[in-house]
C-alpha cells in the first residue's frame, strides 16, 4: 500500500473528514516531515502548519524559509517561531536536544489551543521506533518503555509509524518533495544519530533483516504491554483502594507471590512517580514503617499495607480560633464549634462535648508533635504522650503526621476524631456545653 492510500485509509478510519477535525502539522524542513505535509496537503483534511528555527545552525534559516515558501505556495496557515537569543543560549549551555524539545511542544500547544487545531501530527516513521529500542534498553526501560509509538494518543497522530525512511526517500524522489538534511544528523555527537549512524549499519551487516524483524518485535512486546495493562486494571480492585489523598494497597504478602510481582506493584504505583528499583524496596522491605518518596508522593508500609499519600495533602498552618463557628481544616475538611444546650450523645469519634466554661479563647488548631501529652479520657487524669496514643489506636505513620489537635492555651482538649482529654469532659455540674465537630 503507497503513502498515499495509508493516510487516506487513516484518515477515514479515525473518521476525521465527518468529524470536521483540525489538524497542526509539526514540520521542520527535513524528509520525513515534508513528506508528511505533501501526504497531508493532498487530503481533505483542514490543516495548519507549526515550524521553529531554533537558530542554532548554519542551515535553520534555509529550512525555514523552505517551510515558508511550501505553505505559502499552498495557501496553508503557517505558525512560524524563532528562537530569541536567551533561548539559544539556554539550549547551548544545557541538554541540547531535550530544551529544543520542550520549546517546540510548549510552542505546539500554544498554537493548538490558540487556533483551533484539534490535534497535532508528527512525522515519527519506523526507524525512530528501532533507534528508540536501543535507546530504551541503554535507559533499563520496562515493557511500556521499550514497545513501540503508537499511531494514535490523544491528540497526537503519528500515521508514517508504518514506513520506514527509505519508503520516505523514496516518495520523495518520486513526487519532487523539496527538504533540506539537517547536517547534524551526519555527527554522532547524540545518542540517537549514534545509534542510527553507527550501531544499525553494522548489525545490519550481519543480519540484513534486522529492521522488519526488529519493529515486528517492537509490536509484539506493544501487544504484550496493553494485555499486562488488561490484566492488571482488571485485577486491581482487589488490591487497591483510592481516597481522597491517595490509595491504598493491600495483601502485600500475597502480591509477593506474583510471578512478576515487581511488575506488578510497579503498575500500581507507577502514576504517583513511583519507579521500578522502589517497587522491589517495597516488596523486600520487612520493615512497617518504612517510608519511599516520589516527587508527588510518600508512602509507608503498615504491616501488610502499601499507604501512598500525596504530599502537599499534609501542608498545614496553625488556625487560630477566637469564636464558635465552622473552620476549613484541609481537603475538606471542618471544624464546627457550636454551643449547645444540653448533650446529645452520639457514637462518633469525630464529635465530642465539652465543659464550655473550661475553654479559654483564642483556640489553636496544629499538628501534633513530639513530646506532646494529653489526658485521655478514661485514664483518670494521668497523662499520656501523643505518639503512643496513636501507635495504641494502630494508626499508620503517614495518617500520625497528619493529625491535629486542639488546643486552649498551652492544653490539649482533642486530639481530633481520635480522643478527648479528660480535663475538658462534661460532668453533672456542667452548664455550659460546647459542641466540637470533625467534618471530612
Amino acid at each position: 500500500m503507497s503513502i498515499n492510500e495509508y493516510i487516506d485509509k487513516f484518515i477515514q478510519n479515525q473518521g476525521f473528514i465527518d468529524q470536521k477535525v483540525k489538524i497542526l502539522l509539526a514540520v521542520s524542513g527535513g524528509l520525513d516531515s515534508m513528506v508528511m505535509l505533501h501526504v497531508m496537503s493532498s487530503t481533505d483534511v483542514e490543516i495548519g502548519v507549526a515550524t521553529i528555527n531554533y537558530k542554532l545552525r548554519e542551515h535553520s534559516d534555509i529550512e525555514s524559509q523552505m517551510v515558508v515558501d511550501y505553505c505559502s505556495s499552498q495557501k496553508l496557515p503557517l505558525h512560524l517561531y524563532e528562537c530569541a537569543l536567551d533561548e539559544q543560549k539556554s539550549m547551548i549551555s544545557s541538554n541540547l536536544q531535550e530544551k529544543a524539545r520542550n520549546i517546540r511542544y510548549e510552542y505546539f500547544d500554544h498554537i493548538l489551543k490558540e487556533n483551533g487545531y484539534t490535534h497535532l501530527m508528527t512525522a515519527h516513521h519506523r526507524d525512530d521506533t528501532i533507534e528508540g529500542l536501543f535507546l530504551s534498553i541503554n535507559r533499563g526501560s520496562g515493557l511500556d518503555g521499550i514497545s513501540v509509538m503508537k499511531e494514535v494518543k490523544g491528540h497526537l497522530l503519528r500515521p508514517l509509524l508504518n514506513f520506514s525512511k527509505s519508503e520516505l526517500l523514496e516518495y520523495a524522489n518520486l513526487h519532487e518533495v523539496s527538504y533540506e538534511e539537517d547536517e547534524s544528523n551526519a555527527g554522532n555527537q547524540y545518542d540517537r544519530n549514534y545509534i542510527r549512524n553507527e550501531i544499525i549499519p553494522k548489525i545490519e551487516m550481519r543480519f540484513p533483516f534486522f529492521r522488519s524483524s526488529a519493529h515486528l518485535s517492537l509490536s509484539n512486546l506493544t501487544n504484550a504491554a496493553s494485555l499486562l495493562n488488561h490484566l492488571v486494571e482488571l485485577s486491581k480492585d482487589k488490591y487497591l483502594e483510592e481516597n481522597e489523598d491517595g490509595i491504598t494497597i493491600k495483601c502485600l504478602d500475597q502480591i509477593k507471590d506474583f510471578p512478576g510481582a515487581r511488575t506488578y506493584l510497579f503498575k500500581l504505583i507507577s502514576q504517583y512517580g513511583y519507579n521500578a528499583v522502589q517497587s522491589d524496596e517495597i516488596l523486600e522491605s520487612e520493615s512497617t514503617g518504612a517510608l519511599w518518596k516520589s516527587a508527588s508522593h510518600v508512602a509507608t508500609k503498615y504491616h501488610d499495607k502499601l499507604i501512598v499519600k500525596n504530599i502537599c495533602s499534609s501542608e498545614f498552618d496553625d488556625i487560630v480560633i477566637s469564636h464558635s463557628g465552622i473552620f476549613e481544616m484541609y481537603n475538606g475538611h471542618k471544624l464546627e464549634i457550636s454551643k449547645q444546650k444540653k448533650v446529645l450523645f452520639e457514637k462518633s469519634k469525630s464529635i465530642e462535648y465539652i465543659d464550655g466554661d473550661l475553654v479559654q479563647y483564642p483556640l489553636t488548631v496544629r499538628r501534633w508533635k513530639h513530646g506532646d501529652r494529653m489526658c485521655p479520657l478514661g485514664m483518670k487524669g494521668n497523662s499520656k504522650k501523643i505518639q503512643d496514643i496513636l501507635t495504641d489506636e494502630k494508626i499508620n505513620r503517614l495518617d500520625k503526621e497528619k493529625c491535629l489537635v486542639l488546643c486552649s492555651k498551652d492544653k490539649i482538649i482533642w486530639l481530633m476524631n481520635i480522643r478527648l482529654d479528660n480535663r475538658f469532659k462534661v460532668k453533672k455540674e456542667t452548664t455550659s456545653f460546647m459542641k466540637l465537630q470533625y467534618k471530612f
